[in-house]
């Protein structure tokens, strides 16, 4: 191997370094404020990237993204509208502003859809086995929220 070529493999291996030990840099929070009922009484303002979404209180929940669906939200005027699907990683079912719960103190949320629709953005939760579908998301929605973009 020439000199110049092991620089340049020494160069893509120093720069890819982080990437391939799985260190990618975070993306950035954003910060939601809630509009809804729901929202303001359960989860309040909330931090969010595709990796996790914090709550008021701290309380948090990690996530992995999950594809994109179209219509599986619960607002009922943006049904064909695309979401972006996340899936809750592990048992986590954490406390909420006023002893609330995202799905209820026994309903574990499995799924999270968000829609974005100019500032304003719908977060769907979703209980029950697999990735939601259009023939079974009514059943599995468990919550309900609308915040706006800060």
């Amino acid at each position: 191997m020439t000199s110049r070529m092991g620089k340049r493999v020494l160069t893509c291996v120093f720069l890819a370094g982080p990437l391939i030990a799985g260190e990618a840099p975070a993306a950035p929070l954003q910060h939601w404020l809630a509009v809804s009922n729901t929202a303001s009484s359960i989860t309040g303002d909330v931090q969010f990237s595709p990796a996790t979404i914090v709550f008021a209180n701290h309380a948090g929940l990690k996530l992995t993204p999950a594809g994109r669906a179209e219509g599986l939200t619960w607002a009922d005027s943006l049904k064909n509208q695309a979401v972006q699907l996340y899936k809750v990683e592990g048992a986590q079912n954490p406390r909420l502003l006023n002893d609330n719960y995202l799905c209820g103190s026994k309903t574990q949320p499995t799924f999270l859809s968000v829609l974005v629709h100019g500032n304003d953005i719908y977060l769907t939760a979703f209980s029950g086995e697999g990735v939601p579908t259009l023939k079974d998301y009514a059943s599995r929605i468990c919550a309900g929220f609308s915040y706006a973009l800060k």
